[in-house]
């Protein structure tokens, strides 16, 4: 018999997110798993593993239904299978920071892995943006361990960098689309949802993350983020903003 549950039960994987949209492949694929046994998912779950063809957000919207559905054994396998995914991706992290084949390699790679799964299994608000997109909250966190690994900052309170304070939304920052109210409207994160890549990662790591566009030292930017220069950066930035004010000019229109 399997050490983990076998779920028999449907469950809505694909439930609307508060204050985030899912990307619309990952949502039609929780879409499509409504009406399975949980079981089954987590067999479909296994088999993305091997071929890493499933997005990794679903892993995390999967999870996060099972464990809230009460289905810890199930919730907490398909956890473990995001953990290996991410496996790989913290041994670079670790190789950027030449920390590979020290004595400290085993333990922050475990710290890594366990700050990831407190923000996989948590049901806060703030946390839902790993459903949308897992690798840029990933690598946030890592590097910020890293980086205080570094400096010698040890206490639990500097591994969180988001531009939050306890219980409220991410503080954010605009320019020209400052009209929007990011924070709360559902309409917005929508909008934002709609700007196409590198633009959308650059702006969210600038308004939401608090990035810098580059910098001659080593910490992370947004020009080291999506390995492309500065100039770059403020390209995608200036038409993320065009577009979105543009998108919020129709909507002002059609009220």
């Amino acid at each position: 018999m399997s050490k983990y549950s076998t779920t028999t039960l449907s469950l809505n994987f694909a439930r609307p997110l508060e204050t985030y949209v899912r990307e619309g492949l990952v949502q039609d694929l929780l879409v499509s798993w409504e009406r399975l046994p949980a079981r089954i998912v987590v067999r479909k779950l296994e088999g993305g593993l091997r071929d890493e063809g499933i997005p990794i957000e679903a892993y995390v919207a999967v999870a996060r239904t099972l464990l809230r559905s009460g289905a810890d054994g199930d919730g907490w396998r398909v956890i473990e299978l995001l953990a290996q995914r991410t496996t790989g991706r913290t041994l670079r992290h670790l190789a950027v920071w030449g920390l590979v084949g020290t004595r400290h390699q085993e333990d922050l790679a475990r710290e890594i892995t366990r700050v990831t799964i407190e923000c996989v299994i948590s049901t806060s608000a703030r946390d839902e943006f790993w459903e949308c997109r897992f690798w840029t909250c990933f690598d946030r966190r890592a590097r910020t361990i890293l980086r205080d690994f570094r400096c010698g900052r040890t206490d639990e309170a500097s591994w969180d960098e988001w531009t939050e304070i306890e219980g409220r939304e991410p503080i954010v920052r605009t320019h020209r689309a400052s009209s929007i109210d990011w924070t709360d409207s559902l309409a917005a994160r929508s909008a934002l949802a709609r700007l196409p890549e590198p633009m959308r990662t650059a702006f969210y790591l600038k308004h939401y993350a608090d990035y810098k566009e580059e910098s001659r030292t080593a910490e992370p930017t947004i020009a080291s983020t999506l390995r492309v220069s500065g100039r770059s950066v403020r390209k995608y930035l200036r038409r993320a903003e065009q577009l979105l004010d543009e998108w919020r000019a129709e909507e002002t229109d059609h009220d």
